[in-house]
This record gives C-alpha cells, structure tokens and sequence, in this order.
C-alpha cells in the first residue's frame, strides 16, 4: 500500500492485498483432491478534513474470491464485490454525529448454474454519540434497500454510566437484518440440495445489559441478552433446502474476560 499527502487536510491513500493458499484434502481414494483459492483486495481511500471538527472518508474498494477444486468433484466459484462509501464525522457541542452512505455489487460466477448471480445494497446511516459526566448516549439509525426485497430500517439505543474509575453499567438495544446469501436463495439442484429463492431476510430484536470492569490491560464483562429472530434461515429437516422459521429466542448470560498486550517498540 501507498499513501499521499495532497495538503495538510487531504490524503489519498491506494492498497492491494493479494494471498494465495492451496489445501489437499481427501475427497476420494482414487483422486488428488485440491483446493485453491485466491484472495485479491484492492481499496482507494480519500481521507479530508473539511473544515474544523468535520472528518471525512471517502472509499472505492473491490475484493474478489476465487476457489477453484480438482479432483473427484471439480468446481469453481469465484465472488467479485464492489463497494462505494462516503462517511463523515463530525465533533460539535451536540456530540459526535457520524453519517453516510454505501452502495455494495455483488457477483458469483461458478460452473454451477446459479438462476441469479447479481445483486445490489444500497444504505444510508446516521449516529451520534454524547457524553456528559458520568453519562453516555449513543443513537444510530440505518436504511438499506436490497435487490428484490426492498427497504429495510434498523436502529439501536445504548447507554452507559461510569459507576467509578474503571467500572461502569450499559444498556442497549437494538434491531437487525440478515439477507440470504446467494447459495441460499438460487444454489441449483444437486445431491438432494437446492436454493429457496423464495427466502426472506432475518430480523432481530437484541437487548443487552451488561457491567464491565478494566484496569490495566484487563477487562471483565457481565452481561444478560435476550435475543428475537424473526424469519430465522435453517436448514430442513430433510436436508433438502433451506426454509424461514417464522421465530426463535435466545437467552443467556455471559462472563467475558480479556486482555491486551500492549506492543513498545524501541529505536
């Protein structure tokens, strides 16, 4: 990757990452089974501070998947995304505001005949976080539209106070989606399989409350959920497709410990 400074508020930036992997593995006595999958990422990146307190990123990005099997059962797929984004923060008196907009093309290409190997996303977003003494707010809002399904909005709400130095309680909530993926919704018939173009996407309603615990580089995290799946992707009993369980919850508790290394380097 490369980077350049146009002015002191303008950078460009330009990355490719490309790795290659080969894996054997044993698909039949008689065969040698391989796979081979290339990843490539190229991404142009514009970064510009237009005036005091306002920050913005502009993103041009394309990744493809290439996996490529010989032997008993030969195949290929390979999955080309491109993505356009535009996002702006902005610090003012009222908080934090953060908005933009991305747009996301999807393509597969296979010797399996898929009945559709196109898609689009499109979004807008908009959050703003405040802090205020031993208080914090955090409200974010997001719009998609998707092809052949049309709009769909989600949110969230968090909350967090400091109770003391290093320990504080949150509370958030929120709601989400998940589109089928193409294998989903048009993986043709084989081997007892097929797609379910008729799909719809998952919806969720998440709440979380949770109190966390730092000091140092260690953190302790105790928190309850309560998860609703609406439409929920599963597969069938038989195996044959995949269908929407019209609903499904998910309840627990966790005790969640980390800690972070911190990396000095010495001249």
């Amino acid at each position: 990757g490369m980077s350049h400074e146009i002015s002191r508020d303008h950078l460009l930036g330009l990355s490719y990452v490309r790795s290659n992997g080969v894996t054997h593995f044993d698909g039949d006595p008689t065969t040698d089974d391989i796979n081979r999958q290339t990843l490539d990422t190229l991404k142009l990146e514009s970064y510009n501070r237009f005036a005091k307190g306002w920050d913005s990123l502009f993103r041009l990005a394309r990744s493809r998947d290439q996996l490529d099997t010989s032997g008993a059962f030969p195949s290929r797929f390979a999955t080309t995304q491109n993505q356009l984004q535009w996002e702006n923060r902005i610090k003012n008196d009222i908080g934090i505001i953060t908005m933009g907009a991305d747009a996301t093309r999807q393509l597969v290409e296979s010797d399996t005949l898929f009945s559709q190997t196109k898609r689009g996303i499109k979004g807008v977003y908009i959050g703003v976080i405040q802090e205020q003494d031993a208080h914090q707010w955090q409200l974010n809002a997001r719009q998609d539209n998707l092809s052949g399904y049309g709009g769909y909005g989600v949110g969230s709400a968090a909350y967090a106070y400091k109770i003391q130095p290093g320990f504080r309680a949150t509370l958030n909530a929120g709601t989400a989606f998940k589109a089928p993926s193409f294998n989903d919704l048009y993986y043709p018939a084989a081997f007892g399989y097929q797609g379910n173009p008729k799909l719809k996407p998952e919806r969720s309603r998440n709440v979380e409350a949770a109190l966390e615990y730092r000091e140092g580089n260690t953190t302790a995290r105790l928190s309850h959920y309560r998860n609703r799946l609406d439409d929920l992707i599963i597969i069938n009993p038989d195996f044959s497709s995949v269908d929407n369980l019209a609903r499904a919850r998910i309840v627990g508790t966790g005790l969640r410990m980390s800690e972070t290394k911190n990396n000095i380097n010495t001249h």
